[in-house]
């Protein structure tokens, strides 16, 4: 009777233990389930971004838009340097538009 009696103290024992691990997954898989959802949410709203300044781009026309940053400057070294900050811009989004398609 007493081996009986240890048996089941022990198996209560594991039992405990297993549903309190299993309580504390159930708890992590909850909390990486919201993160997943939150960074999903972000993907969707960057993809969105990119194709809007994909978009964009497009149907701006880049060389008016350079026509314009440089008709309108009032000096030369101005016109140089609106054409090397659309460069720089047209650089990074070409970045991060490479980067979402490898994603």
């Amino acid at each position: 009777m007493i081996k009986f009696n240890l048996k089941f103290l022990k198996s209560k024992k594991q039992q405990e233990t297993l549903k309190a691990e299993n309580e504390r997954l159930n708890e992590e898989s909850a909390k990486l389930s919201a993160e997943i959802e939150e960074l999903s949410k972000n993907i969707v709203a960057r993809q969105e971004s990119l194709a809007n300044q994909a978009r964009s781009a497009q149907t701006t026309g880049t060389a008016t838009s350079y026509i314009n940053a440089i008709v309108s400057s009032g000096s030369l070294t101005e016109a140089i340097s609106r054409v090397s900050a659309m460069n720089e811009i047209a650089s990074a989004n070409n970045k991060n538009v490479g980067r979402a398609k490898k994603a």
